[in-house]
């Protein structure tokens, strides 16, 4: 292998670069990978920018949320679609949580009170459907 080859291996091996390529791809990728991702999120935060977290990150997973809360899942996927519900909630509030307040006035106030609006307003609609 050489040194490009390795460069690259690194490249796409980043955790960064992973937790985009999955996140930007959700719907394909497969049912570990997915958590892998979401755990990866969860419990490196420090480890990416801010710029990245609430620029990037934060938009991908609720834009995965609003995706998966309007799909109904059959009776083989509910259980993995629960998880991952979890799983992406998790990660959210592990995100609010380890925001200074600067932070959280600054990057994540709108996305989130629009998160709970909207996770109201999904509520109804299942409930109107059942």
């Amino acid at each position: 292998m050489n040194r490009e080859q390795r460069a690259q291996l690194k490249f796409f091996n980043d955790p960064t670069m992973h937790c985009v390529d999955v996140l930007l791809n959700f719907g394909e990728k497969p049912h570990e990978e997915k958590i892998k991702c979401l755990h990866t999120l969860q419990t490196n935060l420090e480890e990416f920018s801010k710029t990245l977290l609430y620029g990037q990150f934060v938009p991908l997973l609720l834009d995965v949320y609003y995706k998966m809360s309007r799909r109904i899942p059959n009776e083989s996927e509910s259980s993995k679609h629960t998880v991952l519900f979890r799983k992406l909630i998790l990660v959210l509030a592990t995100i609010v949580n380890n925001a200074s307040p600067r932070e959280y006035a600054d990057n994540l106030d709108t996305c989130i009170t629009d998160f709970f609006r909207r996770c109201s307003t999904i509520k109804v609609t299942m409930t109107e459907l059942q």
